[in-house]
């Protein structure tokens, strides 16, 4: 049987020192209801994997203290509130397979000092991949796959040299495959299938001993193909 969402909302917004909220799954309909703002105390919010639809309220920026917001897995529509991306405290932020739309914040890593994982997979994101990410040096993983994205792949990420997971395929990238991105030490997760890539896969990507899996699609990428010359070649599970 499903529950209607914001008929609970009354009872939580009265619990003002609530700091943990995992509905995840739970068969949730309705949109997500404007009280969780006053819950000042909150740092962890998970409302994934039901049926809620509407959008992701600009209130929930207010939420000063929250570490992890995940919404993913649902039916949401609309843009993404900048006020989101003002949270110092983020650690996690996953709204991935929804349908959302709009373009990510130009300015989207500069508020952001502790976040480690975005989840934006499967949205209907579009507009280019803000310079800005580059900023966020605590980020472990971040997953793009699946939008209408355009432009080219910042060199900022460079910068972020903790990143284990970089998953932008499926979009509409275009340029070069940045040889800087071979300075990416800890990565192990790398994609970049079918998209509209061209020039040559950098020869500093395979000096990645960390790296395990390596996506890209040739079909759609006219980068040149892989050429595993070294028998001590790291990856592991190489698709093109």
């Amino acid at each position: 049987r499903k529950r209607i969402l914001w008929k609970h909302s009354g009872v939580l917004s009265s619990l003002p020192k609530l700091k943990f909220l995992n509905l995840n799954d739970d068969k949730l309909t309705g949109t997500i209801p404007v009280t969780f703002a006053n819950l000042s105390k909150l740092k962890h919010l998970n409302i994934g994997q039901n049926q809620m639809h509407g959008n992701i309220l600009s209130e929930l920026g207010s939420i000063t203290r929250l570490q992890v917001f995940s919404v993913e897995k649902n039916k949401l529509t609309g843009t993404l509130p900048e006020s989101l991306f003002n949270l110092s405290t983020l650690q996690k932020l996953s709204f991935m397979t929804n349908q959302l739309t709009g373009h990510l914040p130009k300015d989207v890593g500069c508020f952001l000092p502790n976040l480690q994982v975005i989840f934006a997979a499967e949205n209907k994101l579009y507009g280019s991949i803000p310079e800005f990410l580059g900023c966020l040096q605590e980020r472990k993983v971040l997953n793009l796959y699946g939008n209408k994205l355009t432009g080219t792949i910042p060199v900022t990420f460079v910068n972020l040299s903790k990143l284990e997971h970089l998953n932008i395929g499926q979009n509409h990238i275009h340029g070069n495959i940045p040889s800087e991105l071979g300075s990416i030490t800890r990565l192990q997760f790398f994609s970049v299938e079918k998209n509209n890539l061209t020039g040559t896969l950098p020869d500093s990507l395979f000096n990645l001993s960390a790296l395990q899996t390596l996506f890209h699609d040739q079909s759609t990428n006219r980068a040149s193909p892989l050429k595993m010359l070294a028998a001590s070649c790291p990856i592991s599970n190489c698709s093109q």
